[in-house]
């Protein structure tokens, strides 16, 4: 039986965790598809190279026990789907635009392409993830980024994780343990014990029988059963870390998507796990929540430019009433004041679904009076006269850099909704017929999945 994730994966992800393919060497040439400039699929070739050690060992070893920072590796020596721009000369040079968050460059084809391919990514990444995690029965969560393939080439640029969790854990050891202990090898467990590198001598010696806990650890005796199902001994953990090279602001606007999506994804992966949700429905539960994010960011995005055009408006009526500050303006004083506060509050507010606004150093002294209680009185009159006369002359910054950035986000926005999109069941998990491709059964399902689970 050929099966469509050997030769028809929309990216070599499900390729790369076959027996011909071997980690830390992998075959070059590989074949994956991306989004066209018309947004069809096309194939692009992905090329790989021998690396070094790349075990969370190895990063503990180089950097101590103090902190675990993160390995990165060169898309030059990348052994994933990890995408660098490739950038033509001509491109690359116009790239200072990118400072003034001219839109026009995320139109360039090869720019607009990525940002479009890298949101795909994140809907395929998840998906062939819950299928690891499909009736594993464990509890997942979250673990700190510890691998990056992948390294931006520009200054402008940042390599960009497409796996909305690049690195999680669980439990799922414990709870095999225990299933060893009153249940025994079964075919299937034998399956998953063969996948996870268990040799098959030493699960024929374990015998079918439930095993005492002194036979459970030698069967697991070399397995490392410290992260989980995934580690760096998995291929599928490394294309969870693999980056597509992207300009800063994309991946600024990642962390807003990740501030809330991890969160959600792990509950949808936890139902995968725990309450045998298919991986197909997990997906389209996925990206509904995907699409619900980017519309309320887009909302708020909006919002939050609207707003800082009030607060520069409020902005230039202090400078004005500064430079001839009188009795009669303190009431007017107050209430701009006032206002100005509620404007900053409210960005504040909006924070979560945006990218970071930077308010700091636009007023200073002036943030006291913006309590809407405070009095018109010959004391605040006093004491604002001084503090005006007291503070260097201030004059309003142009509120153009910090609109700039969200109208860029906006734009940002359209081009990954455009791709977070679900394909079909048999796209991700098929086998070629004489029909053409058709879903997999159950049966296979599950062999797809010892794929992405085999260790080397």
């Amino acid at each position: 039986m050929q099966l469509h994730f050997d030769r028809y994966s929309p990216f070599p992800i499900i390729r790369q965790a076959l027996d011909y393919m071997t980690y830390p060497t992998r075959i070059s040439g590989l074949v994956g598809l991306i989004f066209s400039e018309s947004h069809d699929l096309v194939p692009l070739e992905f090329t790989a190279t021998v690396i070094e050690d790349t075990s969370e060992e190895a990063v503990i070893q180089e950097y101590g026990r103090r902190r675990i920072k993160r390995r990165r590796y060169s898309y030059e020596t990348n052994t994933t789907i990890a995408r660098s721009l490739e950038l033509s000369e001509k491109s690359a040079s116009s790239s200072q635009t990118i400072k003034h968050y001219d839109v026009a460059f995320l139109e360039i084809p090869r720019v607009r392409d990525a940002i479009g391919d890298h949101a795909y990514r994140r809907v395929m990444l998840f998906y062939y993830l819950a299928l690891v995690y499909y009736k594993s029965d464990c509890e997942i969560t979250r673990g700190k980024t510890l691998l990056q393939h992948g390294r931006s080439n520009f200054e402008w640029s940042s390599a960009a994780h497409s796996s909305i969790l690049p690195n999680v854990q669980d439990d799922f050891f414990d709870r095999f343990k225990e299933k060893l202990s009153k249940e025994g090898i079964s075919e299937r467990t034998r399956q998953i014990l063969e996948a996870l590198g268990v040799s098959p001598e030493k699960i024929l010696s374990a015998g079918k029988e439930a095993l005492e806990e002194f036979k459970i650890e030698l069967l697991l005796d070399g397995v490392d059963t410290s992260k989980g199902l995934l580690n760096s001994q998995s291929a599928f953990y490394h294309n969870l870390n693999s980056t597509v090279e992207l300009p800063h602001s994309v991946n600024e606007y990642d962390t807003v998507i990740e501030g809330i999506m991890r969160d959600k994804g792990l509950q949808i992966l936890n139902r995968v796990s725990q309450e045998d949700l298919h991986p197909h429905k997990a997906l389209s539960e996925f990206i509904t929540e995907m699409h619900t994010f980017f519309k309320k960011s887009e909302t708020k995005t909006k919002e939050k430019i609207d707003t800082l055009k009030k607060t520069q408006l409020l902005e230039q009526q202090l400078w004005y009433m500064e430079e001839n500050f009188s009795e009669d303006q303190l009431m007017e004083y107050l209430a701009s004041t006032a206002k100005m506060g509620k404007c900053y509050r409210k960005i504040y507010a909006l924070r979560n679904y945006t990218i970071q606004t930077r308010l700091k150093g636009r007023l200073t002294w002036q943030k006291n009076y913006f309590s809407p209680g405070a009095k018109v009185s010959q004391r605040n009159y006093n004491r604002i006269n001084q503090l005006i006369k007291s503070n260097p002359k201030w004059l309003p910054k142009p509120i153009d850099e910090l609109i700039n950035p969200l109208r860029y986000s906006l734009k940002i926005i359209e081009l990954q909704k455009r791709t977070t999109i679900l394909p079909p069941l048999e796209l991700l998990s098929g086998k070629l017929v004489e029909d053409g491709l058709v879903a997999l059964t159950e049966e296979e399902l599950f062999e797809q999945r010892l794929l992405l689970l085999r260790r080397t």
